[in-house]
Protein backbone atom coordinates (compact mmCIF):
# COMPACT_ATOMS: atom_id res chain seq x y z
CA UNK A 1 0.00 0.00 0.00
CA UNK A 2 1.31 3.39 -0.99
CA UNK A 3 0.92 6.58 0.98
CA UNK A 4 -1.50 8.84 0.41
CA UNK A 5 -1.75 12.02 2.78
CA UNK A 6 -3.49 15.10 1.48
CA UNK A 7 -4.54 18.21 2.38
CA UNK A 8 -8.24 19.17 2.34
CA UNK A 9 -9.55 22.92 2.07
CA UNK A 10 -13.13 23.50 3.65
CA UNK A 11 -15.01 26.46 2.59
CA UNK A 12 -18.30 27.63 2.94
CA UNK A 13 -20.53 25.97 6.10
CA UNK A 14 -18.07 23.06 6.20
CA UNK A 15 -15.49 25.34 7.34
CA UNK A 16 -18.20 27.12 9.52
CA UNK A 17 -19.63 23.72 10.97
CA UNK A 18 -16.63 22.04 11.71
CA UNK A 19 -14.42 25.02 12.69
CA UNK A 20 -11.23 24.26 10.41
CA UNK A 21 -10.01 25.76 7.62
CA UNK A 22 -8.40 23.07 6.28
CA UNK A 23 -7.70 19.18 7.40
CA UNK A 24 -4.45 16.47 6.37
CA UNK A 25 -6.07 13.07 5.89
CA UNK A 26 -4.43 9.49 5.02
CA UNK A 27 -6.23 8.45 1.81
CA UNK A 28 -4.36 5.19 1.90
CA UNK A 29 -6.70 2.94 2.22
CA UNK A 30 -8.43 4.03 -0.68
CA UNK A 31 -6.85 6.75 -2.75
CA UNK A 32 -9.94 8.32 -4.32
CA UNK A 33 -12.23 11.10 -3.82
CA UNK A 34 -14.49 8.71 -1.86
CA UNK A 35 -11.76 7.22 0.05
CA UNK A 36 -11.24 11.28 0.87
CA UNK A 37 -14.66 11.89 2.11
CA UNK A 38 -14.56 8.71 4.52
CA UNK A 39 -11.05 9.59 5.63
CA UNK A 40 -12.86 13.26 6.36
CA UNK A 41 -15.09 11.71 7.91
CA UNK A 42 -13.42 9.65 10.12
CA UNK A 43 -11.58 13.03 11.22
CA UNK A 44 -14.43 15.07 11.74
CA UNK A 45 -17.43 13.31 11.93
CA UNK A 46 -19.97 15.92 12.10
CA UNK A 47 -19.16 16.85 8.18
CA UNK A 48 -21.99 13.19 7.95
CA UNK A 49 -24.56 15.92 8.94
CA UNK A 50 -23.72 18.41 5.90
CA UNK A 51 -22.32 15.60 2.97
CA UNK A 52 -24.78 12.66 4.43
CA UNK A 53 -23.75 9.36 5.62
CA UNK A 54 -23.06 7.62 1.91
CA UNK A 55 -19.67 9.03 2.69
CA UNK A 56 -18.69 6.98 5.23
CA UNK A 57 -18.93 3.84 2.99
CA UNK A 58 -16.37 4.54 0.20
CA UNK A 59 -16.96 1.21 -1.93
CA UNK A 60 -20.91 1.68 -1.84
CA UNK A 61 -20.64 5.77 -2.53
CA UNK A 62 -21.27 6.04 -6.37
CA UNK A 63 -21.84 9.38 -6.90
CA UNK A 64 -20.66 12.58 -4.70
CA UNK A 65 -22.94 14.54 -2.27
CA UNK A 66 -25.10 16.41 -4.21
CA UNK A 67 -24.41 20.29 -4.07
CA UNK A 68 -20.45 19.73 -3.52
CA UNK A 69 -17.72 20.88 -6.13
CA UNK A 70 -14.18 19.32 -5.49
CA UNK A 71 -10.95 20.85 -6.65
CA UNK A 72 -8.07 20.06 -6.64
CA UNK A 73 -4.84 22.83 -7.51
CA UNK A 74 -7.76 24.81 -8.50
CA UNK A 75 -8.83 22.27 -11.40
CA UNK A 76 -12.40 21.20 -10.97
CA UNK A 77 -12.68 17.19 -10.59
CA UNK A 78 -15.68 14.82 -12.55
CA UNK A 79 -17.86 14.55 -9.74
CA UNK A 80 -16.86 10.67 -10.21
CA UNK A 81 -16.01 9.38 -6.65
CA UNK A 82 -13.13 7.12 -8.33
CA UNK A 83 -11.43 9.76 -9.01
CA UNK A 84 -8.07 9.10 -7.88
CA UNK A 85 -6.09 11.05 -5.68
CA UNK A 86 -2.27 10.90 -4.98
CA UNK A 87 0.31 11.79 -2.19
CA UNK A 88 0.28 15.86 -1.62
CA UNK A 89 -2.87 16.37 -3.40
CA UNK A 90 -4.63 19.70 -1.81
CA UNK A 91 -8.42 19.46 -2.32
CA UNK A 92 -11.06 22.29 -1.68
CA UNK A 93 -14.42 20.87 -1.11
CA UNK A 94 -17.46 23.43 -2.38
CA UNK A 95 -20.21 22.85 -0.76
CA UNK A 96 -23.51 24.89 -2.89
CA UNK A 97 -24.46 27.47 -1.18
CA UNK A 98 -28.25 27.80 -0.40
CA UNK A 99 -30.45 30.74 0.09
CA UNK A 100 -31.98 33.77 -1.56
Amino acid sequence: MTQCIITVELTGQLQHHLQHDQLTLDCSQAPTLAGALAALAVAAPTCVEILGKAITTPEQLTALPPGLLIMRQQTMLPRDPQTAVTDGDHLTLLPMISGG
